[in-house]
């Protein structure tokens, strides 16, 4: 049995600039002042995710919650409007009553106002 991507899936290939420029500049960070050795930048950042947390800052409580368990998987409760057993469905019905409920999540979410980010705090 084959595992893995579709053949000419090459997703896996694709380069991150981003990340790679992070993880080096991580890795290479150095401050005297700071007595920051290389090596250390990423331990301290997760010192003081840590301590946030613990002083009761909700956005560190949070991405400690999605780093250590994961994300929460975001559900979507699917209602047939009469109640008939999905195997007994055409894929016609199924499809009818999928596209009713994305439009009703679609208008439901429209109707909310974006939330604006605050600005990053810079960590001392």
């Amino acid at each position: 049995m084959k595992t893995g991507a579709q053949l000419g899936n090459n997703n896996a290939a694709r380069t991150k600039p981003w990340r790679d420029a992070l993880d080096k500049a991580i890795k290479q960070y150095i401050d005297r002042k700071s007595g920051i050795q290389r090596g250390e930048a990423l331990f301290r950042i997760a010192t003081q995710v840590v301590k946030q947390a613990l002083d009761g800052n909700a956005s560190a409580i949070q991405e400690l919650g999605n780093r250590l368990d994961g994300k929460p998987h975001q559900s979507m409760d699917i209602g047939i409007s009469d109640n008939t057993p999905v195997e007994e469905m055409t894929d016609a019905d199924i499809a009818r009553e999928l596209a009713a409920t994305t439009s009703a999540v679609i208008a439901r979410n429209a109707g909310k106002k974006k939330r604006k980010k605050k600005p990053a705090r810079v960590l001392n």
